[in-house]
């Protein structure tokens, strides 16, 4: 008797234990160039996220919390799934597969073959690339898509066994973005109008990892947590669209609260990847209220706090004697005409053009070319096997919704919550295809992909108790 308690303490223990651990994970994403140890291999020096280390962490208290049954779980997650869910994991798993087996592969068979090395930046190698041999980059990147995927299983398996677990992870997303939210508004004053060691202290702190830290402390384009403000900015307008979603679902003035401080961010970042992103987020946030939840009372509110936020965001201008409409040109259309914009769109074109044919379109390798945009990342890496598994994975995510449209309609409060990630990993993706290269880190595209295969458990889970 004493035996079986003390059994069943320690399984409260580690289930407890598991779910802090993922929780801290989640939030620990958004800490791009944050580093807790330095690892130093010959002359290089490589910053440890603590990202990474607590999902080594998270999968080891789940071995130990799943270790009885855990070819159990997963065999029937694969087997008694949903036949769009179930092929949408499988190509997944094929897609990963053939992404860490590319790491190691084409980077030696293809050895010589001009790329642009992720190490040295893109307009170093503007008409003058490097030549592709195996690297700590493709052992990297091999590690970190083995590890994201890890984490994404994690989270399918308890989801099946949790049916509230979604929703728990979704409130840990929403306050993961509000402290973006909150210290990137700290930086903009901090920068602009109150200068102070807090801040700096905390700077040091945040954006310690030289590998992914390149902006200075003064730097007048926000970046907050991230490690640049094309990242931030494509994350808060992902951020933007979950929080736009949930508020015309459910009406919570929370996110109706958070939406003018998140936009106002945005704004900051003067990124054009993330006004681009979020004019995307306007296009779905009409679209779902045109076919889904036609309520005008919500998208009015909507509409009006966004505009407080810009209305701010111009007062804020006017006040450190900066005009907002040049600040914007500079960042969109005078962009265009940059130096810097034409050696990103040379390096897509010549990974289209040069790295793809020249791998016999099979790609140099996960980690090897480093363009500006994912989808030339993904076909200059990983070839058109890559390109097939990823998009065949998208389609079958796709056909999951349609097959569960009346469902939905039907579960109204798991359907704004579905609808809010799914819209925001949109939203993400797009801000990838246009300046967002990098598939692991920061790890976001995984992130919103856990929510929603979370979110169609926790959606069968309800069906079923109805």
């Amino acid at each position: 008797m004493v035996n079986l308690q003390s059994k069943e303490n320690n399984s409260n223990i580690l289930n407890s234990l598991l779910y802090f651990l993922i929780f801290t994970t989640l939030f620990f994403s958004v800490f791009q160039a944050f580093s807790f140890v330095d690892i130093h291999i010959g002359h290089a020096s490589k910053g440890v996220s603590p990202y990474w280390m607590s999902i080594i962490l998270t999968f080891t208290a789940f071995i130990l919390t799943f270790k009885s049954n855990l070819r159990k779980e997963l065999s029937f997650i694969f087997k008694n799934s949903e036949k769009n869910f179930r092929y949408a994991l499988i190509f997944l798993s094929l897609f990963c597969l053939y992404s860490a087996l590319s790491a190691f592969v084409f980077s030696i068979f293809f050895k010589g073959v001009y790329i642009m090395s992720p190490t040295k930046g893109i307009d170093l190698q503007y008409h003058d690339p490097s030549s592709l041999k195996f690297s700590l980059s493709n052992i990297g990147q091999a590690g970190y898509m083995i590890l994201n995927f890890i984490f994404l299983s994690i989270i399918i398996v308890i989801s099946r066994r949790n049916s509230s677990f979604f929703d728990s992870l979704t409130k840990v997303l929403f306050y993961t973005g509000i402290f973006v939210v909150i210290f990137g508004l700290f930086e903009y004053i901090s920068v602009y109008f109150y200068s102070n060691t807090t801040y700096l202290w905390l700077y040091k702190v945040f954006h310690n990892n030289y590998t992914y830290s390149f902006y200075p402390y003064n730097s007048k384009r926000i970046f907050s947590t991230l490690s640049e403000p094309s990242f931030c900015g494509g994350f808060l307008a992902s951020y933007l669209m979950f929080l736009m979603t949930r508020y015309l679902f459910n009406a919570k003035k929370i996110y109706l609260f958070a939406i003018p401080f998140a936009f106002f961010t945005l704004l900051a970042t003067q990124s054009t990847t993330a006004y681009f992103s979020f004019f995307v987020s306007l296009i779905l946030l009409f679209f779902v209220f045109t076919f889904f939840e036609k309520n005008y009372k919500t998208f009015a509110a909507i509409i009006f706090v966004l505009l407080l936020g810009f209305s701010f965001f111009i007062v804020s201008g006017k006040a450190r004697s900066a005009k907002i409409s040049n600040q914007i040109e500079q960042t969109t259309v005078k962009k265009v005409n940059s130096g810097s914009f034409k050696h990103r769109l040379w390096a897509d074109y010549f990974s289209y053009t040069v790295v793809l044919p020249k791998t016999y379109f099979l790609g140099a390798g996960l980690g090897s070319n480093r363009p500006s945009s994912f989808l030339a990342y993904l076909a200059s890496n990983l070839g058109i096997p890559g390109l097939f598994l990823f998009f065949s994975f998208l389609y079958f995510l796709a056909m999951m919704f349609k097959k569960n449209l009346t469902l939905l309609r039907h579960n109204h409060q798991k359907a704004g919550l579905l609808y809010a990630v799914s819209l925001s990993f949109i939203v993400y993706l797009f801000a990838m295809f246009a300046a967002l290269p990098d598939i692991n880190w920061p790890p976001f595209l995984w992130i919103y992909m856990s929510l929603i295969f979370s979110g169609f458990i926790s959606l069968k889970n309800n069906k079923e108790n109805i």
